[in-house]
């Protein structure tokens, strides 16, 4: 199926001139149903799936992490994403225009509308549970850091998810070794490093001004709703004349992609045809990647809105060189933020760059980097032999979402980093924001 954008597509090309498209193997699978839910899927990493991480560098023994994680998940983030769905149903019942399945559909939304009552946004058991078996597993693959005595300081964004989310973790942290120095808050002091929306308006209004014109052609566009209309409506055309089906499938889709969010409270799933859900999601997908990637529709600015945030951490790394003390920086806040900063940070390919909207899908998923809980995790080394603990021989790792990946500067090994050289090509880059963008 096809997104049929490529009026958009054209624009974009003609708004750069000759863009290098990174050499890509595409994908040629389509995305399960729980992988098409894109930044509603759940977070897929267990005690029981966890990847094996490779062993340290011979010589060498993690002492610093810094990391920047999403919430768990939640509810849907309004209640009116709830209530509409309800009422445009219900207009059709009262006009005798539902299916049995319109009918069996309206039921379960009336449940699923009563059963989020005054929980808009909030973190869900299962989102509870995501962040205490990251903060485990974090405790487990680095013990060393996590011993008696070391400290862990954590950051919230004000939003109360996060903040439940900072404060699980850090319960299973403080459950699993209460000696750690651990102090977790969340401040209005922090918000401008872990919340980009506060410091660049510039990027907000770029994102903002290529959505429009996406959603101007994308909506536009002649698109087969029938298995949608069809099952639910006995009369399709008063369908299509009295209620926004466009909107109705935009509203369930993400009812049905947010169940994963909890625990078998709900599966609307059958009333959502799967060519029907596939188009949703490559909307979505397209739309993740305006807002957070690399792509001059919008002059690859979004991922500098996280450029205070990645200052703050590279300070952060070189406080904890200069004091010698082993511990944690511990970051919690939203996937419009871990993307990214991943981007920015040209994390595990994350920063792939086109023009080439139509086919984005096939090259670049944005649930792979930022389902519910999503985290980067930075792990620093340094050799054993205290007489070598120059800045120059520390090592780092990343984790994206529990699993090794790539960074932009030339490996020592393997997945192994010299922090020197990614800390000089970061400073770099971020030097290079005003002239690139003549601010």
């Amino acid at each position: 199926m096809h997104l049929g954008i490529s009026l958009f597509s054209t624009i974009i090309f003609c708004l750069s001139a000759s863009l290098p498209l990174a050499a890509r193997t595409p994908i040629s699978s389509e995305p399960t149903r729980l992988e098409a839910a894109n930044q509603f899927k759940a977070y897929p990493v267990t005690d029981k799936t966890a990847p094996t991480l490779s062993p340290s560098p011979a010589g060498y023994e993690p002492f610093h992490i810094e990391h920047y994680g999403r919430h768990g998940s939640r509810w849907l983030g309004a209640d009116w994403m709830y209530s509409q769905p309800v009422q445009a149903l219900e207009k059709a019942q009262n006009a005798g225009k539902l299916t049995p399945q319109g009918e069996e559909l309206l039921a379960e939304l009336r449940r699923i509308e009563q059963a989020a009552d005054h929980r808009a946004g909030e973190l869900t058991q299962l989102g509870a549970r995501q962040h205490r078996g990251i903060a485990r597993r974090m405790m487990r693959n680095f013990p060393t850091i996590f011993a008696p005595g070391n400290y862990v300081n954590a950051n919230s964004t004000t939003v109360i998810r996060c903040i439940l989310s900072m404060a699980n973790a850090m319960s299973e942290i403080t459950r699993l070794q209460p000696k750690l120095n651990v102090k977790f808050d969340a401040s209005m002091t922090t918000q401008n490093t872990l919340n980009y929306t506060h410091i660049d308006p510039v990027a907000e209004n770029l994102t903002v001004e290529t959505n429009n014109r996406l959603k101007g052609i994308f909506y536009a566009r002649p698109r087969n709703l029938s298995p949608f209309t069809s099952l639910l409506f006995n009369d399709e055309k008063w369908a299509q004349d009295s209620l926004n089906c466009r909107k109705l499938v935009t509203q369930l889709y993400d009812i049905a992609a947010n169940r994963q969010s909890h625990d078998n409270l709900y599966n609307i799933d059958r009333f959502m045809p799967e060519s029907v859900m596939l188009d949703e999601w490559r909307a979505k997908n397209i739309e993740a990647y305006i807002n957070c990637g690399s792509t001059p529709a919008t002059n690859c600015r979004p991922p500098f809105a996280q450029r205070l945030l990645l200052k703050s951490i590279i300070e952060a790394c070189d406080t904890s060189l200069m004091s010698k003390n082993i511990g944690a920086n511990l970051r919690y806040g939203h996937e419009t933020v871990v993307l990214p900063l991943a981007v920015l940070m040209e994390v595990g390919g994350t920063d792939y760059e086109t023009a080439d909207l139509d086919s984005l899908h096939n090259y670049w998923r944005a649930y792979q980097y930022y389902p519910m809980a999503c985290n980067l995790q930075f792990i620093f080394y340094r050799p054993k032999d205290k007489k070598k603990q120059a800045p120059e021989n520390i090592l780092v790792k990343v984790l994206l979402n529990e699993k090794e990946t790539t960074l932009p500067t030339k490996p020592m090994k393997g997945n192994y980093y010299r922090w020197a050289d990614l800390r000089d090509y970061y400073i770099k880059k971020l030097d290079s924001f005003n002239t690139r963008f003549k601010e």
